[in-house]
């Protein structure tokens, strides 16, 4: 299985990611993944939504490099978690990010995805949660039954 990164911005369930512009409602996060995470975040959406009263995930899945380019072109995404952690490096590079991007899960193949919160997220400190809660014990059993793991380390 292929790497996670993470970067803000808006979007659905499917299609391409959302307008640049749109309403944020409280506790209501776009997450854009990579398609290989999609069995992992049809699993992690109903059970983070369950677990953190108010959050609301929405969706999208694509391949990495279509998403980066989404998101370079201003879609409202909160998190985006790419196939791999230089992909979510680049996009922290481009000043994009709230912040670095970080190691985020070891895949299968021993690949290092990464995880980045973009600048623009309107809930930065509810992505930061979210990506908090991947790695608690709930959130990182669900990966782990996926074949991804947190990498060792803060």
């Amino acid at each position: 299985m292929v790497g996670l990164a993470v970067a803000a911005c808006g979007s659905t369930n499917t299609g391409p990611a959302g307008a640049a512009t749109r309403s944020h409602a409280a506790g209501a996060l776009v997450v854009a993944a990579d398609d290989s995470l999609a069995a992992a975040f049809a699993v992690i959406q109903p059970a983070y939504e369950a677990a953190t009263p108010g959050a609301k995930l929405t969706l999208r899945f694509g391949p990495s490099s279509g998403l980066r380019t989404t998101i370079e072109g201003g879609a409202a995404i909160d998190l985006f978690f790419a196939d791999d952690l230089a992909t979510a490096r680049a996009i922290a590079t481009e000043r994009l990010a709230a912040g670095p991007a970080v190691p985020f899960v070891v895949t299968q193949s021993g690949a290092t995805s990464g995880v980045v919160i973009l600048a623009r997220s309107a809930d930065v400190p509810g992505a930061a949660s979210f990506v908090r809660w991947l790695g608690e014990a709930d959130g990182r059993a669900i990966l782990e039954r996926f074949g991804l793991a947190r990498p060792p380390g803060p």
